[in-house]
């Protein structure tokens, strides 16, 4: 009985710490961003922001989100992003923790289609 309640504590505990960065709503602002600087690390990039469900807590200075679109991956996220805001449908962003930032957005990891 002890280990079972136990392991329920710990289970809820990490949770608790090891919470990631997420909100829902649909998408109120879309961006691609080129930076004029072409050495710069972080371009292209895109930025979105969520009109919905949630806060984002972070310590980037602001409520947006951001990915690089440097690898197939980030491309699949933007066009998936893109397909919801046609489709004016509710998105998820989870982002890997409240201080990974990219350009003062948080740095997008999943994206999700809610409904």
């Amino acid at each position: 009985m002890f280990n079972k309640l136990f392991f329920i504590c710990l289970v809820l505990t990490s949770h608790t710490v090891f919470a990631l960065p997420e909100q829902v709503g649909t998408i109120s602002f879309l961006q691609i961003h080129k930076s004029p600087n072409e050495s710069d690390p972080t371009s292209p990039r895109f930025i979105v922001n969520l009109a919905g469900d949630g806060v984002v807590e972070s310590n980037c200075g602001g409520n947006s989100w951001a990915s690089p679109l440097k690898t197939e991956a980030d491309r699949t996220m933007f066009s998936t992003l893109l397909a919801l805001q046609i489709a004016e449908k509710k998105v998820k962003l989870q982002g890997t923790n409240a201080n990974k930032c990219l350009s003062g957005a948080l740095l997008i990891r999943n994206v999700y289609s809610t409904w």
